[in-house]
């Protein structure tokens, strides 16, 4: 067996400490492309099985619907300490998706800190550098010396999405200098911050649209792009593989509005969070239509056959084409036109 069937081989025999081996150890790429296959009630079964390290990172890539159904799987204290540990900016696009009264009472039941970091991004308008930025970034002052520097780099690198680009403030937070953490290994421990910054920053501001900022990264080829407000204050950063998620948002975006399916990809995705997450009346509401439109084809199929029904019984032979002629226009086991020709003899 591979490993997708010896994971749901362990599913079906509830076997569930063969299954927490087998998924911790999996990287995150065929992790994903592992629950991507996962029915609804699998996904919420391996994903409690996984370290909470790898559930936050695998929990980013997934699609809205998906993580509003392991969130509503939590129990009220499991999911605050889940949220809490969630980058800022994945946690805001999370709240975005979910209703106005469970995104209150999350809000509420987060650390303090936790809550002013998201009641920030949650400010900017949608679609914003604002929006999509990460508080989470070191900054340093530039009469520092290296030696000082360093010593916070270590205090808050566990704290911090990256510490690879570093940004140099004045007492103000007014954003004056760059710094890789490279050059910052390799400087003399007295040399002042301000001796070996760049004073050539190049920014975006909260209000610039997200997928602006995006391509600008991608074309300056860095990792993280500084965000300012209106009074030149760093407030955040924007990183590489957000920008990558805008991008690929953005495209397919484009993508449909060039061919026209806007509207039609949106209401595909809704009708399919609906049968996957939705109660009876919703799923009926959605379903009944198509039902009634298969019944009426049905009926006209039945029509048809019945018109050539002498031809059917001097040429039997042809019958063995109806099943697959049906077969071709939709799914076959679920077609009422069976039932109508089998009527027919």
């Amino acid at each position: 067996m591979n490993q997708q069937e010896t994971i749901l081989h362990y599913l079906n025999k509830k076997d569930s400490e063969k299954l927490k081996k087998l998924v911790s150890g999996m990287e995150e790429l065929p992790l994903l492309q592992l629950f991507s296959n996962l029915s609804a009630d699998e996904k919420v079964i391996v994903f409690r099985l996984l370290p909470k390290d790898k559930a936050l990172i695998l929990f980013e890539d997934l699609t809205p619907a998906t993580q509003q159904h392991l969130l509503r799987s939590f129990t009220d204290e499991r999911a605050t300490e889940f949220v809490n540990e969630m980058a800022p900016d994945v946690r805001v696009r999370l709240l975005d998706e979910l209703p106005a009264t469970v995104t209150q009472k999350l809000l509420q039941s987060l650390a303090p800190d936790e809550r002013a970091a998201t009641n920030l991004l949650l400010g900017y308008e949608a679609e914003t550098a604002g929006r999509l930025m990460t508080p989470e970034f070191i900054t340093l002052k530039k009469d520092m010396t290296v030696n000082q520097a360093l010593e916070k780099v270590r205090m808050q690198a566990k704290e911090k999405e990256t510490i690879y680009t570093l940004y140099v403030t004045d007492q103000t937070k007014t954003l004056e200098g760059v710094l890789s953490l490279k050059d910052l290994l390799m400087a003399q421990g007295e040399q002042l911050i301000s001796e070996i910054m760049s004073r050539k920053v190049i920014y975006v501001t909260t209000d610039t649209d997200q997928e602006e900022a995006a391509r600008l990264l991608n074309e300056l080829d860095i990792i993280a792009l500084p965000v300012v407000d209106k009074e030149s204050r760093i407030v955040g950063i924007i990183t590489v593989d957000d920008a990558i998620d805008v991008i690929e948002q953005e495209t397919t975006e484009d993508m449909f509005n060039a061919a026209g399916l806007v509207d039609v990809a949106s209401n595909e995705a809704d009708r399919s969070n609906v049968l996957i997450n939705g109660n009876l009346w919703q799923i009926w509401k959605v379903r009944l239509p198509f039902l009634v439109i298969t019944l009426v084809a049905g009926l006209l199929a039945g029509v048809v056959i019945d018109e050539f029904e002498q031809t059917l019984e001097s040429v039997a032979a042809v019958a063995i084409f109806i099943p697959l002629i049906m077969d071709m226009g939709g799914t076959l086991e679920h077609s009422p036109q069976l039932f109508l020709f089998a009527g027919c003899h």
